[in-house]
């Protein structure tokens, strides 16, 4: 899912880019947001679940409380790239989309990095 969940997000990106460039209205919009919503519905589950998992029950709060903090963190700062993104909005929305697919590279090394370290 943390593969899946950032391509199914830039796909959706990728579906508004013509909508907002010809200046379409939200119902040309829409099938790009509900797939783009998918795919961070992907993720959120998965990120939790990678965030907790190896860790010992006693610490299993914290581990998800410091995922939480990362993703509220996370999104603040990316609200506020996507905002200066967005002054240009075709070129911002592909943007986005290729950022999107390169979260993939994190999700597919960590996991093998992390199988490495341990005994």
């Amino acid at each position: 899912m943390l593969t899946a969940g950032p391509v199914v997000g830039a796909a959706g990106a990728a579906v508004l880019v013509p909508a907002v460039a010809t200046g379409a209205g939200f119902l040309a919009m829409t099938p790009g947001l509900i797939v783009a919503g998918l795919g961070m519905g992907l993720v959120f589950p998965a990120m939790f679940t990678a965030a907790t998992s190896g860790v010992p029950a006693e610490h299993s709060g914290v581990a998800s409380g410091a995922a939480s903090s990362a993703l509220q963190f996370g999104t603040a700062i990316g609200l506020a790239v996507v905002s200066g993104l967005l002054a240009r909005p075709a070129a911002g929305l592909a943007v986005i989309a290729v950022g999107a697919l390169a979260a993939i590279a994190p999700a597919v090394l960590v996991p093998r990095v992390a199988t490495e370290e341990r005994p």
